[in-house]
């Protein structure tokens, strides 16, 4: 079991959440399982911003994250 598995069977989110790696598909996977999972809960319970890290700036970071 994958550790973003453990985080949606438990639901223990954490306040920030990074996927990063070498395998592209792998992070795409696991992208694509938390978006599936807040599809399907309540909207007005999750506030979630997807970036990518190669074209966001540090300072826009820093403000999505406060």
């Amino acid at each position: 079991m994958s550790v973003i598995d453990e985080i949606l069977k438990n639901q223990n989110f954490p306040p920030i959440l990074l996927l990063f790696g070498e395998e592209e598909f792998l992070i795409d996977e696991d992208l694509n399982k938390i978006k599936s999972y807040f599809e399907n809960i309540d909207k007005s319970k999750s506030d979630i911003d997807i970036l990518d890290g190669e074209k966001i700036k540090v300072d826009e970071l820093i403000s999505k994250c406060n």
